[in-house]
């Protein structure tokens, strides 16, 4: 894979002694100064490799059935939403959801047409712009809504998000309660808290089917295989991680391998010790990365094909593993981190007692280059 990573300089002009060498060179002159558009390549050692086909493949099997509302919050769950939507936009999706005003104002000024709703609180003092790029916004406060009006004299179009379980920034009123004269109801929807909790669940279907008969452009609830298993009346779905399961795979590389005598301590607070000669590898990720810090049970990287658990405690930018005696390991090798094969996201999420979501949002940091292919 490229593994290059385009670092822009944002000052105009930058002395020519930054990037100067050990040797003694003529310094640049003025003229010859890195400018705003001059690219530096320089080459990462942990990288991740985000497969848009498999994002436009997982859209087009959730849309067989209902339409869909496509969540991207939080940057596309750290994806970059601007290469996720132009993925799924060509893949016929017409709806987004995020969660805040300057994520919707980005969608809207790259796709005029779109539908977009933002799922998190609007502060009054922004309802004027988001009714004048026609974006609409969830209701869950009649208060709220009033206030609204003193902000902006146009029409705001609102999702009522009914809570039946989740208990956030929904509401029990009845529907009729929102129907004020500067808003117009376009959407119902709710949220599901636990689909592994049946009998809540049940419960939650329950009720918001009982209000679903009203002629409502857009009845949507997120839970997908919820949705499917009450045969819900609903006329969209609206999928978050759904839509990003094994897109992803992160790399990074062998900086060190060494041969360590039995009782040697490594890393801080003597995480590990060794009970006889070993060699240990320092990986280049740690939980500044977005690997995590402290874990349960045995987590894994793969070199080379040889499975290299990791041992101690782990470093803001690195980690140790332990490597086999009979395995063939030398600084600069490729270390898989995440596969959806060898190791996958549930693995990972198990490891560090966290979910499959927080696991691919940890990875969607600075200190990881993302490189975007398509497969198919």
């Amino acid at each position: 894979y490229q593994t290059l990573n385009t670092i822009r300089i944002w000052e105009d002009w930058m002395p020519a002694t930054t990037f100067s060498s050990t040797r003694k060179e003529a310094p640049l002159r003025h003229k010859e100064c890195l400018r705003l558009s001059d690219p530096i390549h320089c080459r990462r050692n942990t990288y991740r490799v985000i497969d848009l086909s498999i994002i436009r493949a997982n859209y087009l099997t959730l849309s067989k059935t209902k339409g869909v509302i496509c969540v991207v919050k939080n940057d596309a769950y750290n994806m970059g939403l601007i290469e996720v939507i132009d993925t799924l936009v060509s893949a016929g999706a017409s709806m987004f959801a995020v969660y805040t005003v300057d994520d919707a104002v980005r969608i809207r000024v790259r796709y005029p047409t779109l539908k977009v709703l933002i799922l998190g609180f609007v502060s009054p003092r922004d309802i004027d712009t988001v009714t004048r790029l026609n974006i609409s916004v969830i209701a869950y406060d009649t208060d709220l809504l009033e206030e609204y009006a003193h902000y902006t004299e146009r029409v705001i179009h609102v999702h009522v998000n009914m809570n039946t379980g989740m208990s956030r920034l929904s509401t029990k009123k009845q529907l009729c309660e929102f129907k004020l004269p500067h808003v117009y109801i376009e959407g119902l929807m709710t949220h599901f808290s636990d689909t592994g909790d049946i009998e809540h669940s049940d419960r939650q279907a329950a009720s918001f089917e009982s209000i679903l008969g009203s002629r409502i452009p857009y009845r949507h609830a997120q839970a997908t295989g919820a949705v499917s298993m009450y045969d819900m009346n609903v006329t969209h779905i609206r999928p978050g991680i759904g839509l990003f399961r094994g897109y992803m795979e992160v790399y990074s590389t062998v900086e060190n391998v060494t041969t360590y005598p039995a009782g040697t301590a490594i890393g801080y607070s003597g995480g590990y010790t060794t009970s006889e000669t070993e060699r240990i590898a320092v990986v280049g990720i740690g939980y500044g990365s977005g690997y995590g810090r402290s874990y349960k049970g045995d987590p894994f990287v793969v070199i080379g094909g040889t499975i290299c658990y990791v041992v101690g405690n782990i470093c803001m930018n690195q980690l140790y593993v332990s490597v086999p005696s009979a395995a063939t390991i030398a600084i600069g090798d490729e270390v898989t981190i995440l596969d959806n094969n060898q190791i996958t996201t549930a693995m990972i999420a198990s490891w560090f007692t966290t979910i499959e979501a927080e696991v691919l949002i940890r990875f969607g940091n600075r200190n990881i280059h993302t490189v975007y292919v398509n497969k198919e």
